[in-house]
């Protein structure tokens, strides 16, 4: 009988090569066919059929060898047709930019449609209508007239209201009440122990818990109705829930 070693070794090269993550089965393929060597030269009587499967392994890893070579070099030219498309589309977008009268006019337009679209159609929509709107200042005729408009506004708007902020100290002021509110927070939690009463009252409930399952063994219990449940499920499927101690076959 092969080694356990071996089949456990072999079976993981078959999982992982079913399941296409072809690195790692060409590792476990290697270590079976490893093993297999070792243990023929400890067994002569099975060493025939210990090194066909050796050699069965290692055809196979340089099988996937091959096919993981093919795949990378794949995935380095689409990365580089991807890269110049990038640099095509980029080139593009700031051609775009400039139509529309500049970066501030665009996100002034994106910005409102996202508000516009959050207010009545959700997030989701709220984002694509404000990529829409960001399009749109792109355009050369009316629409596009219309949407540069807007956004000139917005970005009008927002640099108004960073002023006023600055002149009124809004935002200071905002942080000054909500300092103020925590702090009295805290106050009253000391006072009336409020966090400490709901620790307690937290500890207690885990403690009696704790008591419920030492007098009930209800973990014990559970993990057996667990462990019993998949036995059965497994026997229903056909399987045994022991481990095959033969080696298995590569995948054709």
């Amino acid at each position: 009988m092969p080694c356990e070693e071996a089949v456990e070794l072999a079976t993981l090269a078959v999982e992982a090569d079913i399941a296409g993550d072809v690195a790692t089965a060409i590792q476990f393929y290697n270590r079976a066919a490893d093993a297999l060597d070792l243990a023929a030269k400890a067994t002569p009587s099975e060493a025939g059929e210990m090194r066909g499967k050796s050699a069965e392994y290692r055809a196979r890893a340089a099988v996937l060898h091959t096919k993981l070579g093919q795949s990378q070099m794949e995935q380095m030219a689409q990365s580089a047709a991807m890269a110049q498309k990038g640099a095509h589309v980029a080139g593009q977008a700031n051609a775009a930019v400039k139509t529309a009268g500049g970066y501030s006019t665009v996100a002034g337009a994106a910005a409102i449609g996202v508000v516009a679209g959050a207010v009545v159609l959700g997030p989701v929509t709220a984002v694509a209508l404000g990529a829409g709107a960001a399009y749109a200042t792109t355009r050369k005729d009316g629409v596009g007239d219309v949407a540069r408009q807007t956004g000139n506004a917005a970005a009008t708007a927002a640099t108004a209201a960073k002023k006023f902020n600055q002149d009124h100290n809004i935002t200071g002021k905002l942080y000054d009440a909500t300092s103020a509110a925590a702090s009295k927070a805290k106050e009253v939690n000391v006072k009336y122990g409020i966090t400490t009463k709901v620790s307690q009252g937290l500890s207690s409930g885990y403690a009696k818990a704790t008591e419920f399952d030492k007098k009930n063994d209800v973990r014990g219990k559970v993990g057996a109705g667990i462990s019993s449940g998949l036995t059965a499920f497994t026997n229903a499927m056909g399987g045994t829930g022991k481990k095959s101690k033969d080696l298995p076959a590569v995948p054709r």
